[in-house]
């Protein structure tokens, strides 16, 4: 993989960002879904495209809007500001119009998020959250957001990595604002709320909870790849299962796998433009390269124990598993 090149030009966004809505969460109405949705029938499939109704919101229609999404308005923000908005924000309009060029009409990635919800619901025995879709002012390290019955996704931190509105994002990051991480990325989060993180400080229980976190999505998303699973481009996915063996054996020959060394997690863990293993092939690498291995010990710890159900391999330790899998890299 070659050096990236990374336009280091910030992008300037105006209005309010799309973290102020996950605190407005707990505001929302609580409607829960009370049948398992089908993903060729998506009349249960609670999706609102509020940023198209947002987009069509005239000035005279504002209360209305309010009234019907309160949750969406702070009270401490002036209907100045949201008129503003309507009237004569040009980045809000282009941005409303450039997720209409993909997502009005689109289909699939309702079929998609019906799908995974149903496996939600089927696998974590609870409801499905009512889902939002907003204009965050490409809010991308935040473009998910759940709690409790509400989930809002940033439509416009999934155009596609080389849309023009991502100029001064890294290359790293643009990769995964693409419609093809979405299901993937919400499926991420539901997971999350499902599966305690660990307080073990061991680089081998990072990896079993990244691992357990991608096994969980791939049987929430079954139609995404396992590049997806683990938020990477087919072409570095392939470059993990080409190197699996050298990376296990380069954790194994310099003790990583019991350190609690915090370090690790930045040079294997995080996402960035590569790994770091201080070797040549550092460039060539993708980075979280460890939630690769994570995944594949898990991946064939439940091929080994398929009775396993999801709320045992939660709770399964990650040495037990380890220990269990008898993990053996395939290449």
């Amino acid at each position: 993989m070659p050096q990236l090149k990374v336009n280091t030009n910030k992008m300037k966004y105006l209005g309010l960002s799309f973290v102020v809505f996950a605190i407005l969460i707990t505001q929302s109405c609580q409607e829960n879904n009370n049948n398992a949705m089908n993903p060729k029938d998506l009349s249960n499939l609670k999706l609102v495209r509020f940023d198209s109704l947002f987009a069509q919101t005239t000035a005279d229609e504002l209360n209305d809007i309010k009234q019907d999404f309160p949750f969406m308005f702070p009270a401490e923000v002036e209907d100045e500001v949201w008129l503003d908005k309507i009237e004569n924000d040009a980045l809000q309009k282009e941005l409303e119009q450039e997720v209409a060029k993909i997502y009005d009409g689109d289909m699939t990635y309702k079929y998609e998020l019906a799908e995974v919800f149903n496996n939600f619901e089927k696998y974590f025995k609870t409801h499905a959250p009512k889902v939002l879709t907003l204009v965050s002012k490409v809010d991308y390290k935040n473009r998910v957001l759940y709690a409790d019955s509400l989930l809002f996704i940033g439509l416009d931190s999934y155009l596609g990595k080389d849309h023009y509105f991502y100029e001064g994002i890294p290359v790293y990051q643009r990769e995964l604002l693409d419609r093809r991480y979405l299901a993937s990325d919400v499926s991420a989060v539901l997971v999350k709320s499902q599966l305690p993180f660990t307080s073990n400080r061991q680089f081998l229980y990072k990896m079993i909870q990244y691992g357990k976190e991608a096994y969980i999505k791939s049987l929430l998303n079954p139609g995404a790849s396992n590049a997806v699973h683990l938020g990477y481009a087919e072409e570095a996915y392939q470059w993990s299962q080409a190197n699996e063996r050298q990376v296990w054996s380069y954790f194994l020959e310099n003790d990583f796998i019991y350190s609690t060394d915090k370090e690790l997690e930045k040079r294997f863990l995080d996402l960035g433009p590569f790994s770091k293993f201080g070797l040549q092939i550092d460039l060539e690498s993708p980075s979280r390269i460890g939630r690769f291995i994570g995944y594949q010990i898990v991946e064939q710890y439940m091929d080994k124990y398929k009775n396993t159900n999801i709320n045992e391999l939660i709770a399964l330790d990650a040495i037990t598993l380890l220990k269990q899998s008898n993990y053996k890299p395939k290449r």
